[in-house]
């Protein structure tokens, strides 16, 4: 008998600790040592990742790092003083895309450790491990000094390529160490991303749905909350010169609406769901009047707004030709789904409607040029061009005819406004439907002297003649992405230099600004 109960205590210990052992394709943890094992430990079995498709959980939790996987790290040295590197691994194939939005989203317990991310590629499909600092497209470092969850853009991508994505955790011992749990998703930009692509809302009392999963900072990296590039708008609870919202911006999406004859209005913010991080953070939104840039807060949500709250705001008087915006943020980086309804109160549902797929505005030869695109062809229809020096006063400068047979459209301004110009599209249609298109705005006060060549560029694009406060340069893809941004150049003999090779041949715009906005932009072709 006691052999017999030896034997059955042997077994019930072997089946105990079978349950830590490592299968293929699996997290196994271990409750007791707080040590998850997993097989994306080496680039070389690094899990892969759909384009827009759900995040997937992730773990750097007892995780090694492989032969130069530190060293060749490309933000920073990784390790010493006692600190041990520990990182997991992703692949990623681009299919169509040249512009990819990351997102990780902290879902785990806190960490006294810096954890870091970088992007690697392109490479062949299966190909690239392990790769060089040389390699990497994309690097951040110690990523707990922003918000639980992270979001960035990732440019000038090779089509139909592989990219690897390695999220780095600095055991750095305590109570908290080795504690990076996380979401990670990749996903493809999308337009209304930035308040220059704001949705227009086209309807009255009915529930519209919208997402902020896979969106990233319209201004870069998180933190900055100058929403319209104007230090002299700031929202009255904000703490610093230019800031349009008294949060952390990490993944914002617009929408706008106009209105045609004066009225009162509230908008609804419902149905937040989904949400990565649980029901811990959920989302923050801020309501508008105003231009693109030139924003004046009417009203905030509750910050955090929880998943499955409700919140009206209080009733708003817009002005007859007047335009609202709405940001939807996620509080603490989160990532969710959610609702908004725009009721009329007084005045009735009278809205300006938007066709305009595309609409861009752009600097040569001190004249500004206007292109635009609509959704489909239409015939007998007269597009109007309405031009202002303050982005309220608008004055009809042109009438541009419809083409049964085209729905791309430019017009050129051969004498804009000595300063600001602020340029917007309306038509009518035969149902006497009104559309009108966003705001855009150029600057012709400095851009007289400003010269950039060679056009088309190869490789190398040379600006003359940059005014000493310019501080800014930013180059958007046809998507209006912002796809490099330019803070600290140096000018040699009156000439900057920017390295464009690794940019895929198209049409850019490169805008060029200091601390209250754009001063001047052009369009740039790239070979």
């Amino acid at each position: 008998m006691k052999k017999l109960i030896l034997l059955f205590i042997l077994l019930s210990n072997t089946m105990i600790y079978s349950q830590n052992i490592v299968r293929e394709g699996r997290d196994i943890p271990n409750p007791n040592k707080r040590t998850i094992l997993t097989v994306n430990d080496d680039c070389s079995g690094a899990t892969t990742l759909v384009v827009n498709s759900p995040c997937i959980n992730g773990t750097t939790i007892g995780n090694s790092v492989e032969t130069n996987e530190d060293t060749e790290f490309p933000c920073n040295t990784i390790g010493g003083g006692g600190v041990r590197a520990r990182s997991s691994w992703y692949r990623v194939n681009t299919g169509s895309n040249t512009t990819l939005n990351v997102s990780i989203d902290r879902i785990g317990l806190p960490t006294n450790c810096g954890y870091h991310v970088a992007v690697y590629g392109p490479f062949t499909n299966g190909g690239g491990c392990l790769p060089t600092s040389a390699q990497s497209v994309y690097c951040e470092d110690f990523l707990d000094l922003y918000d639980p969850g992270f979001h960035f853009q990732v440019g000038s991508l090779s089509q139909n390529s592989d990219y690897l994505i390695q999220i780095m955790n600095e055991d750095c011992g305590g109570g908290n160490s080795r504690t990076i749990d996380y979401c990670i998703g990749v996903y493809s930009p999308t337009s209304n991303n930035s308040i220059y692509g704001s949705t227009s809302i086209d309807q009255c009392g009915v529930s519209i749905n919208g997402t902020n999963i896979g969106y990233t900072p319209s201004n870069g990296l998180p933190g900055n909350e100058n929403l319209d590039t104007n230090i002299t708008t700031q929202c009255p609870t904000c703490t610093t010169v230019g800031e349009d919202v008294p949060y952390v911006i990490n993944n914002d999406s617009w929408f706008y609406f106009c209105a045609t004859t004066a009225g009162t209005w509230n908008i609804d913010f419902t149905n937040i769901s989904n949400c990565v991080q649980g029901t811990t953070s959920g989302l923050q939104m801020t309501i508008f009047r105003g231009t693109t840039n030139n924003l004046s807060v009417i009203e905030h949500s509750p910050n955090p707004s929880l998943p499955g709250s409700t919140w009206t705001s209080n009733n708003f008087n817009v002005s007859a030709g007047e335009c609202v915006y709405l940001v939807v943020d996620g509080f603490a980086g989160d990532q969710c789904d959610y609702s908004y309804t725009l009721n009329n109160v007084v005045g009735g549902c009278n809205i300006i409607l938007s066709q305009f797929k595309d609409f861009d505005a752009y600097t040569v030869n001190k004249r500004n040029v206007l292109e635009w695109e609509i959704n489909q062809t239409t015939e007998n229809i007269k597009f109007n061009v309405l031009r202002s020096n303050n982005g309220l006063d608008f004055v009809k400068v042109s009438e541009i005819n419809s083409n049964p047979n085209q729905t791309s459209y430019s017009y050129t301004d051969f004498n804009p406004i000595n300063g600001l110009n602020y340029y917007r599209l309306i038509y009518t249609d035969d149902n006497s439907d009104i559309f009108i298109s966003n705001i855009l705005v150029l600057d012709n006060t400095h851009n007289q002297t400003v010269v950039m060549y060679p056009t088309p560029v190869k490789n190398t694009l040379k600006i003359e003649n940059l005014e000493n406060y310019v501080d800014n340069i930013n180059i958007f893809n046809k998507l209006g992405e912002k796809i490099k941004n330019y803070t600290n150049f140096t000018i040699v003999n009156n000439i900057l230099e920017l390295d464009l090779s690794d940019l895929s041949s198209g049409v850019y715009l490169i805008t060029i600004g200091d601390g209250n906005g754009v001063l001047f932009s052009n369009k740039i072709i790239k070979n």
